[in-house]
Parts: C-alpha cells; structure tokens; sequence
C-alpha cells in the first residue's frame, strides 16, 4: 500500500524555517548597526532561541493548547522582527548620512548698506566705501561690481566706517556692532546682499604624508587602543559666534574622557590669518580656524570636529524624556525660555533650586545659556554645559531610551555637522552603552581684558589664556595618549 505524504509536517517545517529566517534577518540588522554591546546581543540572541525553541516544540505538538501558544508565539516574533528590521534600517541610514557630512564649502554673506533707501539706479558712480583688513573682501569687492558700476575706497578704522554714506561689510562684522557696540540696525537700508563662498581644505590634508600615517596607525584598531581629540562647538541664535568650545579627549583602551573647557572669549592666535581673535567669533570664516587655533595653542592634534546648533537640544532633551540637572546654587535665570531671539521679555525665566530637579528641553537650553547669574559668568556656563552633557549621556543609556533610539536620531537630525565617521560613532556608542567610561574635566583659565577683535581695530572683551594653564591643560589632554 502506498505510503501517503505527511504535507502537514511539510508545512510545519516550512513554518519553522520562514520564522528562523525572519529573526536572522533581525539579528544581522541589529549585529550590522555596530552599536548595540555584545552582553545585549547575547541577551537578544538568546530571547530569540528560546521563543523558537518553544514555539517549534509546540508547533509539532499535536495538542490544542500547543497550537495556541505557537500562534501566539509566532505573532509576537513576526511583529517584532518587522519593526526591528525597519528600526534597523533606519539607524543604519541615518548612520550612513549624518556622520562624516563635515561641511567642506564656506559661505560669507556680504551687504551694502545705507541710511538712504537709495534705488539700483541711482548707485551709479556712488562711493562704496570698505575696511581695508575685512576678510575676503576683495572677492566681495568683485562680485558687488559686477552688479553695480560704483567706486570703491578702502579705511583703516573700522570704528568709522558706519559713518559713510554707502559701506559693504559682511554680515557677522555688522551683526557685532548691532549686538555688541548698541547700533540700531534700523537706521540703515539693506541695498545689496550677497554671498561669497570658498573651499575649507580639510584638516588631514593639511598633515604631512608621516604625519598622518601616524594617526592611522593610532586608530587602526580600536581594541589595542585608541587616542582621540574631538573638538565640539556650539553655534548660538546669531548662526555664526561659536559660543561653546571644548575638547573632548577619548581614550578608547583605558575608556576615558577628558573634557577640556575654553572660555569662548579666549583672545588666540589664528594662524590661518596669522592674527588675533576670540574664539567665539573665528569660526565665521570656518570652523577650521577654530581648530588649528587650538592645535597650535596646545601643541596637539584635533583628530575630528562636531559643530552643534544650540536650538536643537530642545528636541533632543525632551525625545529622551528630560534630564535630572543638578546644580550647587540656587539662582533665577537672566534668559527667558525662547529660542531664536534674544529678546528675553518674551517668555518665562527658570527657577533653579539648590540640588537636583527636572528639566525639559527649553528649560535645559535656557539654563546652557546662562552666564550673567553667575559671578564667574562664561565659565561658570561651560562648566554647567558639560553637566548637562552629562546629563544627556548618563539619561540616553536608560533602558526606555535604548529602545528609542530611532525618535532620538530624527531629534538630533540636521542640529550638528561633524568629521566624525560612522565607524567611531558607533563604537563610541557602544561602548557608552556598555557603561565603561570614565569622565573628567579641566577648563582653560585666563585673564579679562580688552583688545582688537574679529581681526579689526574694534575693542572689545577677551580673556588672555594663563601660560601655566595652557601648559597644565595640554599635559592632560596629552597624557591620555599613554
């Protein structure tokens, strides 16, 4: 007699196989994303055998009660495998897009100005008038003749130069004599804007060929160890001033960071131009200055750059669920809860108490931003910066936050540029994940005072960096090295 085929074992089987492949595929995309530790793979691996493992001995059961638990079973694992696949995907493309984007063309926007609405014909033959020093002004120069026939003539002081009828000046250079020196910008007609733009040679081009076959060697392989210095920089409502600067010194072998504070007024040396200016208001004319500035300051290597937009911290501190700020002084803010403006009669001020408490997103930026509550001003700021970075790591390493990773990476989407490639990113990641690092922080002190700023004859406030700060603040950064 013919045996008869057993096509409910057939498509039991094939049941079985179609769910294994599914959570492989979840696995390899998860394993792919480089940022999950090794102990929650395993955990995560395990889950996976075990759901398979009763799901497949209730599925060959011939029992009712096995049949119910195998459905039951099999849809958990069909919804969770679809939605970690995508989770996955996306990570792995936001991954692939948003690190590595370091900006590598520069736009300066120029703009000829006017007490008089004067009318594109009637600039015919006017005098234009320039500041000899300005950066990049001869190309300025250029492209504002191409569309005007006028006569241009150059001054040595800056100071005098809003006293001329008709005047070019780029936008950051006016912008500090509206916010700094009490211009009225609404005495003046914007007659003509327009931009310039040039190309930022990349920092590893500007290294000799031993020089970075050095570094390559450091970083080849993370697990004998590895020596970063990342600078970070945070561009505050104006979109250009630098107002947040650091140094973040990582040591993936001993899984350590130092994080190095510098006054954003730190009158340095910018060898790019070979002259003087704060910090805060170098990066105008690219980010690049600010980092070979401090190169040669400190006599090290910034290996990656990570420039942030202070407004997005809003998203990104309320997508985690807020942050536990805790502060060793009670204080109200001078700021108000706005963002984009500084006009600081528009919202309400944070009550900061003695201790801990909860804070939000624009309660956080509010409080960043802080720095005329406190008698130490700007440096008292960079230190509660670094807190409430803290704050932010220590808060995205919670469990609920870890599986929320996909709502935090679209809150941080388009808030920062940086050279920081995919592979360190993640590796970084994990190991923050993995609960191994060890934090520190110094801050570069200085002196108050006044001097020439933003490579003119403008006086405004510095801070002059102490010689034996530098040199303690450099044997630190340099020490992690070892």
């Amino acid at each position: 007699m013919k045996k008869k085929f057993n096509w409910s074992f057939i498509i039991k089987l094939c049941i079985s196989l179609f769910f294994i492949l599914i959570s492989g595929l979840l696995f390899i995309s998860v394993y792919r994303l480089n940022i999950i530790p090794n102990k929650y793979l395993i955990i995560f691996a395990s889950i996976l055998v075990l759901i398979h493992l009763i799901s497949n001995i209730c599925l060959f059961i011939k029992k009712k009660w096995t049949k119910i638990i195998t459905v039951v079973l099999m849809f958990i694992l069909t919804i969770v495998s679809v939605l970690g696949i995508k989770y996955a995907n996306d990570i792995d493309q936001f991954l692939d897009n948003s690190f590595g984007n370091a900006e590598d063309i520069l736009t300066i926007d120029f703009i000829l100005l006017s007490k008089n609405n004067y009318q594109d014909d009637e600039l015919k033959n006017k005098e234009v008038y320039y500041y000899n020093s300005a950066i990049f002004i001869d190309k300025a120069i250029t492209k504002l003749q191409e569309k005007y026939p006028v006569t241009v003539k150059g001054i040595d002081d800056l100071n005098q130069l809003l006293n001329y009828d008709i005047f070019l000046i780029d936008k950051t250079t006016f912008y500090l004599f509206v916010e700094e020196l009490g211009t009225n910008a609404d005495d003046y007609h914007v007659l003509y804007e327009f931009s310039i733009e040039y190309e930022i040679e990349s920092e590893e081009t500007n290294k000799d060929d031993n020089s970075k076959e050095e570094i390559d060697k450091t970083k080849a392989d993370s697990s004998e160890g590895a020596y970063y210095n990342i600078y970070l920089g945070g561009i505050d409502f104006s979109g250009f001033r630098m107002d947040l600067n650091k140094i973040i010194t990582i040591n993936t072998k001993s899984n350590e960071i130092l994080i190095t504070n510098i006054h954003r007024y730190t009158y340095i040396n910018i060898p790019a131009f070979n002259k003087k200016n704060i910090l805060s208001n170098t990066a105008y004319y690219g980010i690049n200055n600010n980092i070979e500035a401090i190169e040669e300051l400190f006599d090290i290597d910034i290996d990656y750059y990570v420039s942030v937009k202070t407004t997005g911290l809003v998203s990104l501190v309320d997508t985690i669920g807020g942050i536990e700020y805790c502060s060793d002084q009670s204080f109200t803010t001078t700021h108000a809860k706005v963002i984009g403006t500084y006009d600081d009669t528009k919202g309400e001020h944070v009550k900061v108490k003695k201790g801990c408490q909860h804070f939000n997103g624009i309660e956080t930026l509010t409080v960043a931003r802080e720095r005329e509550a406190f008698r130490m001003g700007a440096v008292q700021r960079d230190a509660n910066t670094t807190a409430i970075m803290l704050d932010i790591l220590y808060q995205m390493r919670s469990p609920e936050n870890i599986m929320n990773y996909t709502s935090i990476l679209n809150a941080v989407s388009g808030m920062y540029t940086t050279s920081i490639p995919r592979d360190e990113l993640t590796e970084g990641v994990k190991r923050l994940l993995n609960g191994g690092w060890s934090i520190k922080t110094q801050r570069l002190e200085g002196t108050n005072g006044k001097n020439k700023i933003h490579f003119s004859n403008l006086i405004g406030p510095v801070n002059y960096p102490k010689s034996s700060s530098v040199t303690k603040c450099s044997k630190a950064i340099k020490a992690l090295a070892n």
